[in-house]
């Protein structure tokens, strides 16, 4: 597969900052009122917050180069749901692959793109209702009811971020094992 250099490097600072985020998550400890936190949670947390500032910027140039056509195959690809024809390759693809038919990526991508538009989606999700939370939380913690809300859609979507990695690698490793290395094209950061 071919990916443009700013793609590949957006994908290398979306996979390390998502995944420091799901172990930042494990470790922190969100500010409340009257509820002391040690320094590590604290700290934790505040890093939390910080990449996820940093991880909204990146999801939105990652949007913007899409649009712009920086993708190969462009957003309908993150986005079949729209198209009869890729529908239609969904289904395909599905009763291939309940028939344990894995092809090479590059032929068989539908699915794949969809799952990817799918945590793509619930990564901006994320990152904007953090956002949210970040520039309306006091410091002590103390929230509005609209703070609350986006709290409480943040700490919902969370777990499927983890889903979507654990599917994002298994699938990696379930086409590594069937010898299909061109999905590695995208972790080589420098061209041939």
């Amino acid at each position: 597969m071919k990916y443009s250099q700013p793609i590949k490097v957006l994908h290398a600072l979306l996979a390390l900052g998502i995944t420091l985020q799901l172990l930042l998550s494990n470790v922190m400890r969100q500010p409340r009122p009257g509820r002391m936190r040690s320094a590590f949670e604290a700290l934790t947390f505040g890093i939390h917050e910080y990449v996820g500032l940093a991880l909204i910027v990146v999801l939105i140039v990652h949007w913007l180069l899409h649009v712009a056509g920086h993708a190969p195959k462009g957003l309908a690809h993150f986005f079949p749901w729209f198209s009869r024809e890729r529908r239609g390759r969904l289904a395909i693809e599905a009763r291939q692959l309940l028939r344990l038919k894995l092809a090479q990526p590059e032929a068989q991508d539908a699915i794949a793109g969809a799952i990817q538009g799918l945590g793509l989606v619930v990564a901006m999700l994320l990152a904007i209702t953090g956002t949210v939370i970040y520039f309306g939380m006091a410091d002590d913690g103390t929230m509005s009811t609209t703070i609350r809300s986006a709290r409480k859609v943040h700490t919902t979507l969370a777990p499927l971020i983890w889903g979507y990695v654990g599917i994002h690698i298994a699938a990696a490793m379930v086409h590594l094992g069937a010898g299909h290395r061109s999905i590695l094209a995208i972790f080589r950061l420098r061209s041939n």
